[in-house]
């Protein structure tokens, strides 16, 4: 079996003059820091086997499977906004607005926690052929995946939105070239893979 867990968090802070985003502002030079805070927290469970068998003094085969569960949190949003100077207006003549403090026109987004979880079964199989206790050729045919997620993304200036993402599959294929020779002296391997994604 496996288990696994793991909380990132990170504190990200974005200096903008406003000009920059547009706005004609009193005065001119006033900038907007815009802080974000966010987190996420992966929990992975895992159960695999597999099995052997000699079928005869040329050939084995083997099969065995994962069953793969994540569970993935985002920790929630927190944004703030500070604007300097804190008398930072908006130009007069800009309709609507105009006159309004730079820090109420600003958008700031909360965003409250979300899970989500996927899961997968993941089967391998595998034969081997002996040509003599020295040499041998093998075939392999395993899946696997990347679970999928989420995460924030914040524009300088702009509102946090969340990004979900879905996993990915793949199916690997491979071959297998086993040799010694000379009582052991030399030996000669080789591998060939071949892999295919799915909704990479």
């Amino acid at each position: 079996g496996y288990f696994f867990d793991a909380t990132n968090s990170s504190d990200t802070v974005f200096v903008t003059p406003l000009t920059l985003l547009g706005l004609p502002v009193n005065p001119p030079d006033s900038v907007v820091d815009l802080a974000i805070q966010q987190g996420s927290d992966t929990r992975n469970y895992a159960v695999f086997g597999d099995v052997t068998w000699d079928i005869s003094d040329k050939w084995t085969v083997g099969v065995g499977a994962r069953y793969d569960w994540e569970e993935f949190s985002t920790l929630g949003l927190r944004g703030s906004v500070e604007v300097t100077p804190s008398t930072c207006t908006v130009a007069d003549f800009v309709p609507f607005i105009g006159g309004a403090p730079c820090a109420a026109i600003i958008p700031v987004t909360n965003e409250p926690p979300t899970q989500t979880s996927f899961e997968a079964f993941l089967p391998i199989a595998s034969v081997t052929y002996n040509f003599t206790y020295d040499v041998s050729v093998a075939g392999t045919v395993a899946r696997g995946y990347r679970a999928g997620g989420a995460v924030f993304f914040a524009p300088p200036g702009g509102t946090p939105t969340l990004l979900e993402f879905g996993p990915e599959f793949l199916t690997n294929y491979e071959f297998a070239f086993r040799s010694q020779f000379w009582d052991n002296r030399i030996t000669l391997n080789a591998n060939i893979f071949y892999s295919s994604w799915d909704d990479q």
